[in-house]
């Protein structure tokens, strides 16, 4: 391997082999490598999901669950209105924002019994607010 296949990380500073780093080279935003770059990634989708639990109020609405913020999830009350999984996109707070908007925020444990029918959905309805 010759010195032309080595470029460094401007973030974590070692000289790796150029398959370490992502194709897009061109943007300073991909310039760093893979691992800085998931890290990096990981980094601003956990801020974008506590702006966004912060948002719905920070607790589960049916049983005020707010331990761990990983065992929260946002539930659509309706599908018909549905868009997208908020959780499968990779928007910034401000494009999730009119998604938030048809969701509440509830428990991993409430989120199955609601899909389960054991809350029923006319007890979740005013809790849209």
């Amino acid at each position: 391997m010759s010195s032309n296949d080595l470029k460094q990380c401007p973030k974590c500073k070692r000289l790796l082999p150029a398959a370490e780093f992502y194709g897009r080279s061109k943007s300073t935003r991909y310039s760093c490598c893979k691992t800085c770059f998931n890290e990096l990634a990981t980094m601003r989708l956990r801020a974008v999901k506590q702006q966004a639990v912060d948002y719905k109020g920070g607790q589960c609405v049916v049983c005020g669950y707010a331990r761990c913020i990983a065992a929260l999830e946002f539930h659509h009350i309706s599908e018909d209105g549905k868009d997208f999984n908020i959780s499968h996109k990779c928007l910034s707070f401000e494009k999730l924002m009119p998604e938030l908007d048809k969701c509440i925020l509830v428990c991993s444990n409430c989120h199955r019994e609601i899909h389960a029918g054991l809350i029923p959905d006319d007890r979740l309805g005013v809790m849209l607010c």
